[in-house]
């Protein structure tokens, strides 16, 4: 029988054991019937001087891999001349994705690994990555494991080492990763069958600069840690100023934990925070100002098939549209929340010490003051085109705080056709008139790149001058983003 190459390094012997072959360079083991369909896959495709040429690339891959100096650039070369030669060859893919400098494309590789296709390199995957760790990584790899393990490619024990070699090299990334005490934004809840859609949702969150709290990533897997899993989760969730549900069938499965758990703990919560009188009332009856802030983002129609878990979600975000299938409509809707929770005087702790995008100064003019009471007052009976009137008719008087707020009307589309170019233009002119909320506003435009090209400079400049005027949400961005 003709020799065989180890596709992860090129060593042209395979010792044979039985029905598994096995490279003595690189450790690397095979399945013999499933890596003969390889190569005769390999074989019909390469004549013998680029089957020359393979084995060579991969020793010389091999060899970049291992060396004590990483050259990306020689590695992705590498893997490209592989790639000629083999266009969906895993090594190559795997290591060009992880050498080529974009994160992005790098965890989108990962997402789509099929583990049983793959099964020789899975664990040399999974720890290379773990070797190289960044914080975009977290959630990917994770899965990644538990995608192994379900597909018997990982035996439990590995499984369980992989993990807890995560978690250590993950805290060194972030400290604080698994402390549920810390302030998050926000607490991702989900069905494990979603987490594809779930990682791409906390990869955008987190690239515009919030933090997020995510079970599979957020709490330890190691042995004794389930017997705390509820508590560590109940304590996540005090900390994290908005629920965001990812809704979908799945997701309404009796046994999801998402409706087991969270939502139940959220529920009871509401009900001790609500005043004395409204404890007993129905869950939907009691206003939402009482309630913790929350997002059902819709990535699957309702089918019909679980009316138990149709149920459980109408109830909890009764009153509330849903967001689609649009991670930027996570962030446009929780800054809705945030407005809806001052207008409405929601009375917790975290909601007093925050300050919406509505400004709130106080013109000394008597009749710019009229006008700007007036606008508010539409503004919080919901009237939004004549709060938007009035406050353009007090902004062209020289009130800086109507000129901010005129700009949000544009920015959410209140009153006025959306435009989010107007709205940074009215911005930077309040910004300009020494406007805190519209410094801070201003920031995000940059940081979100809404109405404006996306430039982080620019943002932590606005988002500075916001917060030496005093702006509690631009000292609070600051902190959390040098």
């Amino acid at each position: 029988m003709e020799a065989r190459i180890c596709r992860n390094c090129g060593n042209p012997q395979l010792k044979q054991d039985g029905n598994l072959l096995k490279c003595e360079y690189c450790g690397n083991v095979y399945h013999n019937e499933r890596e003969q369909k390889v190569y005769e896959k390999l074989r019909e495709l390469l004549d013998d001087l680029k089957w020359e040429s393979l084995k060579n690339l991969r020793q010389q891959l091999y060899g970049y891999i291992h060396s004590d100096t990483i050259n990306s650039d020689a590695i992705v070369e590498t893997c490209r001349d592989i790639r000629h030669l083999v266009p969906d060859d895993f090594i190559a893919g795997f290591y060009e994705a992880a050498h080529s400098g974009n994160m992005q494309e790098f965890v989108e590789y990962i997402n789509k690994i099929d583990v049983n296709e793959n099964y020789p390199f899975i664990e040399n995957a999974i720890r290379y990555i773990i070797k190289e760790l960044d914080h975009p990584l977290l959630l990917p790899v994770g899965n990644l494991i538990e995608r192994a393990a379900n597909a018997r490619v990982i035996e439990l024990r590995l499984k369980n080492d992989l993990q807890s070699l995560l978690e250590t090299e993950a805290a060194k990334v972030q400290s604080e990763l698994f402390n549920p005490n810390i302030t998050r934004d926000f607490f991702i809840m989900y069905s494990g069958k979603d987490i594809d859609k779930v990682m791409e949702l906390v990869a955008f969150i987190e690239s515009q600069h919030f933090t997020c709290f995510v079970a599979q990533r957020n709490i330890r897997h190691g042995r004794g840690s389930q017997q705390e899993y509820t508590s560590i989760l109940k304590t996540a969730m005090d900390n994290c100023e908005c629920i965001v549900f990812v809704s979908s069938r799945n997701s309404r499965d009796n046994s999801c934990q998402a409706l087991s758990v969270e939502m139940d703990y959220i529920k009871r919560e509401d009900k001790v925070n609500a005043p004395p009188e409204m404890r007993n009332m129905r869950y939907t009856k009691i206003p939402y100002k009482y309630k913790k802030r929350r997002i059902e983002y819709l990535i699957d129609l309702y089918d019909g098939s679980n009316r138990y878990g149709e149920d459980v979600v109408k109830e909890f975000f009764y009153g509330l549209e849903y967001v689609q299938d649009d991670p930027l409509n996570v962030l446009k809707r929780y800054s809705e929340l945030e407005d809806e929770d001052i207008i409405n005087g929601k009375g917790t702790k975290d909601t007093q010490k925050k300050t919406n995008k509505i400004g709130r100064d106080t013109p000394k003019d008597p009749r710019i003051k009229k006008l700007a009471d007036e606008a508010k007052e539409a503004f919080e009976h919901k009237d939004y085109i004549a709060a938007a009137e009035l406050f353009e008719e007090a902004a062209n008087m020289g009130d800086a705080a109507s000129l901010c707020n005129l700009g949000y009307c544009y920015e959410v589309g209140l009153g006025v056709d959306r435009d989010t170019k107007m709205a940074a233009n009215l911005y930077r002119r309040a910004a300009n008139a020494g406007n805190a909320r519209a410094q801070y506003n201003l920031g995000v435009c940059y940081a979100l790149g809404v109405g404006v090209d996306e430039d982080i400079d620019q943002a932590i400049e606005h988002m500075s001058k916001a917060a030496k005027n005093g702006d509690q949400k631009a000292q609070q961005w600051l902190k959390s983003n040098r």
